[in-house]
């Protein structure tokens, strides 16, 4: 093929594999200032752009209008509207759940990306999530398809999920029984942000000029105001490109994007790796195996410091 629709994780691979041509001197520079920052930044490596953002998502606050008011702002008053007749289902999976530890004030990354961990806020979050296990109406799962089958069928009235869910929440219980809003904020008042995930549109190198040029500029097209409307509109997905997103009519779509700047760039993803395993360790250990929220991220920050040591 000459282009390649590929997740982040797959660029990565392919970058590293010398698979992929740089684009930024096929480009117009000023095409890329049309794209979302956060999105941009998945396919960049130093000066070279070897993708396009086609797609994103990212963890987002979805609500039942028929089952609930719209969510509030701060965790707690959250957590003070869920009742057994209007769950909250929280996926608690360490990527699924990271919202969660910068909304207590943590991070994962510092200057350029570079891995920056703290002790503060995911402490504070596994004690928020500790308490909120004893309120009826909670649930909490690493499970993030099982959560999406719970609101989908109505058993749920707030669910965090991917925003990649809206279109079939929307087929399951119509577009009035879906609402979007923002993530919460901890004790601190800071607004929880997630990680963004990004699909992107590669040119594979090692092809001949003419047909390097056509499939930059298909892959410029693709990933254009025009062609992320298309997408937008069919798949209701978050759009990559700052036209497009500035356009939106759909006032649920609309809100669902406004995340996206907000977002958090992804490790590189073998770090992703290392830091999902030992989070979804430390959330397990707190919830199932009766291990304090202090001791669970003492060992989390063991394993990672031992990861960057290497």
């Amino acid at each position: 093929p000459d282009v390649a629709l590929l997740s982040d994780a797959q660029f990565e691979e392919f970058r590293q594999s010398g698979l992929l041509q740089d684009l930024r001197p096929l480009l117009d520079p000023a095409a890329a200032l049309h794209y979302r920052f956060p999105a941009l930044a998945a396919f960049e490596d130093g000066e070279a752009l070897y993708g396009l953002p086609f797609g994103c998502r990212l963890m987002t606050l979805f609500y039942n209008p028929r089952l609930a008011k719209p969510p509030a702002a701060a965790l707690d008053d959250l957590l003070a509207a869920v009742s057994p007749a209007a769950p909250l289902a929280i996926d608690v999976s360490y990527y699924g759940a990271f919202w969660g530890v910068s909304a207590f004030g943590g991070n994962v990354s510092g200057a350029n990306n570079a891995l920056k961990l703290g002790r503060k806020g995911f402490v504070e979050w596994l004690r928020w999530l500790q308490a909120a296990r004893q309120r009826p109406g909670v649930i909490l799962q690493a499970d993030a398809a099982a959560l999406r089958r719970l609101f989908a069928e109505g058993n749920a009235a707030y669910l965090f999920a991917e925003s990649d869910a809206l279109a079939s929440f929307r087929r399951a219980l119509g577009d009035d029984g879906v609402g979007v809003a923002a993530l919460p904020a901890g004790s601190a008042g800071a607004v929880g942000r997630a990680f963004l995930r990004v699909d992107g549109l590669a040119v594979i190198a090692g092809k001949d000029e003419a047909q390097t040029k056509a499939a930059a500029a298909f892959a410029e097209f693709a990933a254009s105001d025009a062609g992320q409307t298309i997408l937008m509109n069919a798949g209701q997905i978050a759009p990559t490109n700052q036209l497009t997103a500035a356009a939106i009519a759909d006032p649920t779509l609309a809100a669902l994007s406004e995340r996206v700047e907000s977002s958090l760039v992804l490790p590189d993803m073998a770090t992703m790796a290392v830091l999902n395993a030992a989070g979804n360790a430390a959330i397990e250990s707190v919830l199932t195996g009766g291990a304090t929220p202090e001791a669970a991220v003492e060992t989390f920050l063991q394993t990672m410091r031992g990861n960057q040591a290497k």
